[in-house]
């Protein structure tokens, strides 16, 4: 994540602060099935603008501390015999109006993610998908709190972490941000620097988080480039956000995301405001580059269209709750709940297609 305002990572001197990238289900082949009249096969397999400079910096010392261990998993001699990302009963919570106390943007929420696979977390906007996602990496501030739950993060570079129990300033958290996991944030425009090339941003991913040198990171960050679709690497590199067309700084901040192999990649709306045809060919490149580094995604959409071709399972949310999860076939062709049964029908060409119940009315806060 790039400040704009300026900063230093990790006692570095950088031009600014930057985080980089940054239901455990059996999948089985099946045939394609068809959606808003095209045929979707099954996957098989910024900057945020009011942080404040530095707040990713780790403590001058950089001192780890011991990374706190969920109770529930003691013994679990191996991380990777486990989901890679568990969250149990998170609530976040913002102040309502005075007098009126807090208010549950995410209630009691629970899911888990392998590695290498995909989960999809759909629903409309305001339902607590990018609260979710932000709290994942901590990023949520006053006047919000994570009220309560845990955030267990079983990594195999770091151990188990506890991500919802580290101090603010532990030198383990800014691991965690744009190392072990990663986002791409919806608007490009705003998760580049204006005054920085995009080389000279990726660049620092791999210095903050890894131990190369320079010029090993100019040689990574043209290879990133280059995978991601961007012709003519070695021009780009010293472009800046601003004379990159929206499709490409898409694949700049994917690039970003991706440099350093992060283990788990979190898409936060990764197609907004691109045509049709860019929306595939983005989709398309992190399915490709997942595949090669392995790492798990979260991806956050309210467009069933993209579950249906990215996910291999799939949490609905509304008001702040996940009223259904599951294998991504079996909750689009059966789902059980109202509200997702109300969510398909109102896709073009649906009407009809899913039986939708007049009761079962999704909960409230």
């Amino acid at each position: 994540m790039r400040l704009a305002g300026g900063g230093t990572e990790g006692g570095r001197a950088g031009p600014v602060g930057v985080i980089r990238g940054m239901m455990p289900f059996a999948s089985t082949a099946t045939p394609p099935f068809v959606m808003n009249g095209a045929r979707f096969k099954p996957a098989m397999s910024r900057t945020h603008p009011h942080s404040p400079a530095g707040f990713f910096a780790p403590p001058p010392s950089f001192q780890t501390r011991s990374p706190r261990v969920t109770d529930a998993h003691p013994t679990t001699p191996d991380p990777r015999s486990a989901p890679l990302l568990e969250v149990r009963n998170l609530r976040v919570s913002f102040p309502g109006p005075a007098g009126t106390g807090t208010i549950g943007a995410v209630q009691n929420v629970s899911f888990s993610i392998e590695r290498g696979r995909t989960l999809a977390l759909v629903g409309e906007s305001g339902s607590g998908k990018s609260v979710t996602a932000l709290s994942i990496l901590r990023l949520i501030h006053g006047p919000g709190q994570l009220s309560s739950g845990q955030i267990v993060l079983r990594s195999e570079r770091a151990g188990v972490i506890d991500i919802g129990h580290l101090d603010e300033k532990s030198g383990l958290l800014f691991k965690v941000r744009g190392g072990l996991v990663s986002i791409i944030f919806q608007e490009p425009m705003t998760a580049l620097s204006p005054v920085h090339t995009i080389g000279a941003q990726i660049d620092e991913v791999m210095l903050l988080h890894h131990d190369v040198s320079p010029a090993a990171a100019r040689r990574r960050t043209l290879e990133i480039l280059a995978k991601a679709g961007i012709s003519d690497a070695e021009r780009r590199y010293h472009q800046y956000p601003h004379e990159l067309s929206g499709g490409l700084r898409q694949r700049a901040v994917i690039a970003m995301a991706l440099v350093g192999r992060p283990e788990l990649l979190i898409a936060d709306e990764p197609t907004t405001a691109l045509d049709m045809t860019m929306q595939a060919q983005i989709l398309g490149l992190i399915k490709a580059l997942q595949r090669e580094i392995g790492c798990a995604v979260l991806l956050i959409t309210h467009d069933f269209g993209v579950v249906a071709q990215m996910a291999d399972h799939v949490a609905v949310m509304h008001r702040g709750e996940i009223v259904e999860r599951g294998d991504v076939r079996a909750v689009l062709r059966r789902p059980q709940h109202a509200y997702t049964r109300r969510l398909l029908d109102a896709l073009p060409g649906r009407a009809g297609r899913v039986a939708t119940s007049r009761g079962g009315n999704p909960p409230r806060p």
